[in-house]
C-alpha cells in the first residue's frame, strides 16, 4: 500500500501486490486520529478500510462484500509499538481505553435521547446509563465485545431492539451469495410446499422476483409451511409483499407506524399490496408458519399480522418480542447502535407483541417444528385427495411417523 496524504486531510495511493497488479485508492481521508478509504477491485465490488492512526502505524478493519478483517499498517518497516502489539483478535476482542469507553457511552446515552421513539423514556435510559458510567459499572470491561454484549443485554430488559454493536460486526447480513435469504424452495413429499426464509432483505426490487420465482415453483402445492424460525427480522417491504400472496384482499391495512423524526413524528399504514400476479396467490390452501426466539422483528410481525387474520397456523415456539421499528445509528469507528424509532400497532388486534412474542397456535420444540407442521398439513390435505394423492400423503405421514426417526 503506497499512500500519500495531502494537507487537507485526502488520502490518494496505491493497493496492490506482487504479480497482481494495483488498483488506486478511490475515497480516502484522514480526519483527526481516524482515517478511511476504499477501492474498486476487477469484480467490481468495493473493499474499505476504516480506523485509526496511532504514529507509525495504521490499525482498524477492512470489509469486502460480507467478509471482515483486522488491518495491521506499519510505515516503511517501522515494527508496532510494543504496547500495541501486532496480535489479530477476533472481531469484539479489541481493548478498549477508558477513555473509548466513556466516550461511547455518552455518544450512545445522546443518540438513544434524541431518536428513540418515547422522547420521555428515551432521556430517562440515556440519564440512567450515564449514571451507571460514572459509579463504575462499566470500568471492568475492557474489551468492544464485552462493553457491547453487557450494555446490550442491560438495555433489551426495556426494549428487545436496542443494541450497543461492535461496528466490524455491522453491515448487511445476508446478499447474493446467501440468495438474499431465500436459503430453500421445496416439494417435500405429499405436495406439501416448503419455504425457508432467513430475513426479508431492504432490498425489494431485487428481491421481489426471486420470491415470485420461489412462490412459482410452490403455487401446485396443497399446503405451504414457511420456516421463520432463523429468521431475525429485516425491512417491511418484503414482508408486506409475501403476505399479499397469502390473502384475498388487496390494499388491506395492515398495522400504523409511528415514527420519530427529530422533535416530530411521522405516521403511517402498512398494507398489502394493491396489485400482485394472482397466478401465484395462494390463498386457498393452509399455511403454517414455523417459529422459535429467534424469530424477530419483521418475521415476528409477518406471522402475528397472518395469526390476526386467521390466515396461518403457528407451529413452534414463542418468538422474540421485539416489535418496534429500529433504526441503526454510527457512534465511532468502533460502535454503532440500534435504537427504536417508532412503534408500530396492529390494525386488527389494536396492540403489538413488544416483550411478550407471537404465541404459537401449536407448541412445539424448535427442533421439531417442521416435523409437526409437515404432520398437521398432510393431514389437512388428506381428506380432499384423489386416490393417486392420498397413497402419497399416507406414505409421507407413514415416513414421519416410522420407528427410530428422531
Amino acid at each position: 500500500m503506497t499512500l500519500t496524504m495531502r494537507p487537507d486531510g485526502q488520502l490518494s495511493g496505491e493497493v496492490g501486490r506482487p504479480g497482481m497488479g494495483e488498483v488506486t485508492i478511490r475515497e480516502g481521508r484522514v480526519d483527526g486520529a481516524h482515517f478511511a478509504m476504499s477501492f474498486v477491485i476487477g469484480t467490481g465490488q468495493t473493499v474499505r478500510y476504516e480506523g485509526t492512526v496511532v504514529n507509525d502505524t495504521l490499525r482498524g478493519r477492512w470489509t469486502y462484500d460480507q467478509t471482515q478483517g483486522p488491518l495491521l499498517g506499519v510505515r516503511g518497516s517501522v515494527p508496532p509499538r510494543p504496547e500495541m502489539p501486532a496480535v489479530a483478535r477476533a472481531p469484539g476482542d479489541e481493548p478498549l481505553t477508558a477513555e473509548e469507553r466513556a466516550a461511547t457511552i455518552d455518544a450512545l446515552a445522546r443518540e438513544i435521547a434524541a431518536r428513540y421513539f418515547d422522547p420521555t423514556r428515551g432521556t430517562t435510559v440515556a440519564n440512567e446509563l450515564r449514571t451507571r458510567a460514572r459509579a463504575g459499572a462499566y470500568d471492568s470491561l475492557l474489551t468492544v465485545g464485552r462493553l457491547s454484549r453487557v450494555v446490550t443485554d442491560e438495555l433489551r430488559r426495556i426494549d428487545k431492539h436496542f443494541g450497543l454493536l461492535p461496528a466490524a460486526l455491522g453491515g448487511p447480513r445476508f446478499g447474493p451469495r446467501d440468495n438474499y435469504g431465500i436459503k430453500r424452495v421445496e416439494r417435500l413429499n405429499g405436495n406439501v410446499g416448503y419455504l425457508r426464509l432467513d430475513t426479508f432483505v431492504p432490498d425489494t426490487a431485487t428481491v421481489a422476483p426471486l420470491l415470485r420465482s420461489a412462490l412459482s415453483l410452490l403455487s401446485r402445492t396443497d399446503a405451504l409451511i414457511i420456516d421463520l424460525r432463523t429468521n431475525p427480522g429485516g425491512a417491511a417491504e418484503l414482508n408486506q409483499l409475501l403476505i399479499s400472496y397469502l390473502v384475498p384482499q388487496r390494499s388491506l391495512p395492515l398495522s400504523t407506524f409511528v415514527i420519530r423524526q427529530g422533535a416530530r413524528s411521522d405516521s403511517a399504514i402498512r398494507m398489502t399490496a394493491s396489485v400482485i400476479d394472482e397466478r401465484l396467490a395462494y390463498v386457498d390452501r393452509p399455511v403454517y408458519i414455523l417459529v422459535s426466539p429467534h424469530t424477530a422483528s419483521s418475521a415476528e410481525w409477518f406471522t402475528y399480522n397472518l395469526q390476526a387474520l386467521k390466515r396461518v397456523t403457528v407451529v413452534g415456539e414463542t418468538t422474540a418480542g421485539a416489535a418496534h421499528p429500529t433504526s441503526m445509528f454510527r457512534l465511532s469507528p468502533t460502535f454503532g447502535a440500534s435504537i427504536p424509532v417508532g412503534r408500530a400497532t396492529s390494525l386488527v388486534t389494536h396492540t403489538d407483541f413488544e416483550g411478550t412474542g407471537v404465541k404459537p397456535d401449536v407448541v412445539s420444540p424448535e427442533s421439531r417444528a417442521l416435523d409437526d407442521a409437515y404432520r398437521l398439513a398432510l393431514r389437512a390435505i388428506l381428506p380432499r385427495a384423489d386416490a393417486q394423492a392420498r397413497a402419497e400423503v399416507q406414505r409421507a405421514l407413514e415416513a414421519l411417523d416410522a420407528p427410530g426417526r428422531p
